[in-house]
């Protein structure tokens, strides 16, 4: 009988994430689950349900461990803040000449949607370097998670603050891809420092019986 591979990046996030004392036992008894029901969308929600039940019972257990996480991912993501500011300013210049920018013509969509990008790819990687630092320091992908998602919950604080202080001009609308714009602007940091420490975690090493 030829056996079906669950998929690949859901089982690496289970490797990753999931580190409790029955993490292998769980891997071992989805695989075997899925041999039967062979339904990838199912194995998504058990990985991951069982990704968030272990983090979960990491962080409560580890409690001054993931307060030490916290303090230190904002540390060093403040710190990481100025280098990133200071190449975004200096890319600008040239960027713009890249562009064909003139003071003349202003600043076109094309050009604004260019600066955008540049900068968040540059905050992006400076966001990496923090999860891969903060897991590092902490050797647990909880902390890691417990830390991105604090930085969601910062940024979607820091949206709702500014809309209340500074409200949109009246008759502006914000239409659907603006905000589809603003959610991927957001989620990205987070994202960014789960890859960052993904990068410095290393998969637990699997018995010879394991899957």
């Amino acid at each position: 009988m030829t056996s079906i591979h669950p998929p690949r990046i859901a089982t690496w996030l289970l490797r990753r994430f999931s580190t409790g004392p029955h993490a292998e036992a769980i891997a071992g008894d989805l695989l075997e689950q899925y041999q039967s029901i062979r339904s990838p969308f199912w194995y998504w929600r058990q990985v991951l349900s069982a990704v968030i039940a272990d983090m979960a019972g990491s962080v409560m257990l580890h409690k001054a461990r993931t307060a030490g996480a916290l303090v230190g991912g904002w540390v060093v993501y403040f710190a990481l803040s100025f280098p990133a500011n200071a190449v975004i300013m200096s890319l600008r210049r040239p960027t713009l000449r890249w562009l064909g920018y003139g003071p003349e013509f202003g600043f076109t969509s094309t050009t604004l949607l260019v600066l955008q990008i540049e900068s968040s790819l540059i905050v992006y990687v400076a966001c990496v370097i923090t999860g891969w630092i903060v897991a590092k320091l902490t050797r647990s992908s909880a902390s890691v998670a417990a830390f991105a998602l604090s930085l969601l919950v910062f940024e979607y604080a820091m949206i709702a603050i500014l809309s209340v202080t500074q409200p949109w001009p009246e008759g502006a609308t914000f239409d659907v891809a603006q905000w589809a714009q603003l959610v991927i602007l957001t989620v990205g940091r987070p994202l960014s420092v789960l890859l960052g420490g993904l990068l410095a975690i290393k998969e637990p090493r699997r018995s010879p019986a394991g899957v």
